[in-house]
């Protein structure tokens, strides 16, 4: 295949929007690109995206217990992220007789993934994922010769959070290491009240080059979290007055909660995520996910997309949002908007980085032959959730906005 007349945004080759050819080789970019010419005048051209923390398995694992309706339908999931050009994720945390199972579970469901191991140098995994203070203490000790450990800090959403951060900054001395959902901790006791420091908690990651991080802010509407913290659960659980469930062969506690934009906490979380993405220096070290299932649902990302982009229509949000925290955010005030080359890193170059996934998250010769087509609109938000056309591995699967 040749791809012809789009404008290529590859920030790990340098392109950020000249036009130039695209040739697929089979199942990779390269060669000649004989077969089919596509068109694709009118169009940006980014690689396939990569989620770099989705509980897909493990949802889909405890779905075969418990009623977790969408949640725990594996296959749909898959294609609601195909179908916005997602076209790899990453098992943030499963056991290792469990990553026996992981590519079956990706190849059933349509999907391209890897995952991390709660276990050391597991066969097969991107790298290990560790948790709490015992994590950290193990990130910190342990010499890591593949990829960096992704790790879990505890007091998520409790004023604690911004000074563990700290604290584990300060003691990472140069450990290179990644940090799961990192706007989770990006909070202080402010007034009675938990406030978020976005900012903050920015200025620490660009201060610490050895350190990685992903974050997003939550997607407003239902949401399954899902934690191995059992306090963490029983927080939000009781929040809800729902029992969270839990089964001995999963490490996991998952509660059904809603995200609403009136809830203090909740449009806390969503305001602590977007000052920091908006104001870290360097985000060739930050990656964009929502912490799919906890933080809500995948096609929240389009919106998220084009309020980082766009500073008028996130101002427009915030007034929907509740006011106290508003009132107590930087966010107001921040003026800077992502440009498209910025978007396709945090989305593609950085979580590939992040994850030793050197096949993807481009579009250079031998990269795996992902290329997502996005029609050049106005509405932003409509551009990234609609594609005009989504490759996969070579093969087209969505055409002319039409999913094959």
């Amino acid at each position: 295949m040749k791809i012809t007349g789009a404008k290529l945004f590859d920030p790990t080759n340098g392109r950020a929007g000249e036009v130039a050819d695209i040739f697929v080789d089979g199942a990779r970019i390269g060669g000649h690109g004989g077969g089919v010419a596509l068109d694709a005048r009118g169009c940006i051209a980014l690689p396939g995206g990569i989620d770099i923390h989705a509980h897909c398995y493990a949802v889909a694992a405890m779905g075969k217990k418990f009623p977790l309706g969408v949640w725990g339908n594996a296959s749909l999931t898959a294609r609601n992220f195909l179908s916005q050009g997602i076209t790899y994720w990453v098992e943030p945390g499963i056991s290792a007789s469990q990553g026996n199972s992981f590519i079956p579970f990706m190849r059933e469901c349509g999907m391209d993934g890897g995952w991390l191991s709660f276990e050391h140098d597991a066969t097969g995994a991107l790298g290990e994922k560790l948790f709490g203070e015992a994590g950290a203490i193990a990130a910190l000790s342990t010499v890591h010769l593949k990829n960096p450990p992704h790790l879990h800090l505890p007091h998520l959403a409790q004023g604690e959070g911004l000074a563990g951060l700290k604290s584990f900054a300060l003691r990472s001395k140069g450990q290179r290491c990644h940090l799961s959902h990192i706007s989770y901790y990006a909070f202080e006791n402010s007034g009675g009240r938990l406030g978020p420091r976005g900012q903050a908690a920015a200025a620490l990651l660009d201060e610490h080059e050895n350190l990685s991080a992903d974050c997003g802010p939550v997607v407003f509407g239902p949401a399954l979290t899902l934690t191995t913290d059992a306090a963490l659960a029983g927080r939000i659980s009781q929040s809800v007055g729902v029992k969270p469930m839990y089964h001995p062969e999963s490490p996991f506690y998952a509660v059904h909660y809603e995200f609403k934009k009136e809830r203090y906490i909740d449009a806390a979380l969503w305001l602590a995520a977007m000052e920091l993405i908006l104001s870290v220096k360097d985000l060739s070290r930050l990656s964009l996910s929502i912490d799919y299932p906890s933080g809500g649902s995948v096609g929240g990302y389009p919106a998220i997309i084009a309020m980082l982009m766009e500073r008028d229509r996130r101002s427009a949000f915030c007034a929907e949002l509740n006011a106290d925290a508003v009132a107590v955010s930087t966010l107001p005030h921040i003026r800077r908007e992502l440009s498209l080359e910025e978007i396709t890193g945090i989305t593609r170059a950085a979580p590939a980085a992040a994850c030793g996934l050197t096949e993807r998250g481009h579009l250079g010769n031998g990269a795996q032959a992902d290329v997502v087509l996005l029609r050049e609109r106005h509405d932003v938000a409509e551009m990234f959730a609609h594609p005009e056309y989504v490759i996969r591995n070579g093969q087209t699967i969505v055409e002319n906005g039409i999913w094959k």
